[in-house]
């Protein structure tokens, strides 16, 4: 006996409960709403998806690093000049603060880097210590 019923919008129902309409792939049969081609196409879209996710995460990051390492650089070198204008001291601070910059980078790379760790191993600060 053939169990199949037409819905109000027109779409055959199997109520049979072993295939669908159209075969084990069917339209609205077991793997439900969608078709096992339907399925395989969702699935390697959000493959897809979670592939340019990473890509973009790690654009963001290695961006982070690059801008907020010259940024400190950069204000380092004329907080130096700056300062060596204001004082009368021609090099003695520009210096300074070129290796104050170099080192307030180094120190925002490394915040950066176990902040990003911390994150991958779901650890707080206090459980690092």
């Amino acid at each position: 006996m053939n169990n199949i019923n037409i819905k109000n919008d027109n779409r055959p129902v199997d109520t049979s409960g072993v295939n669908g309409v159209n075969g084990a792939n069917g339209a609205y049969g077991v793997n439900g709403a969608y078709g096992a081609n339907e399925i395989q196409k969702r699935e390697a879209i959000s493959d897809k998806e979670a592939i340019n996710e990473k890509v973009y995460s790690s654009i963001a990051l290695y961006s982070q690093l690059g801008l907020s390492m010259s940024v400190c650089v950069v204000i380092g070198i004329f907080g130096g000049i700056y300062l060596d204008r204001w004082l009368g001291v021609s090099p003695l601070f520009l210096f300074v603060g070129c290796l104050l910059g170099t080192a307030a980078s180094f120190k925002a790379l490394y915040d950066l880097v176990v902040k990003r760790s911390d994150k991958n191993t779901k650890k707080t600060p206090k459980e690092r210590r």
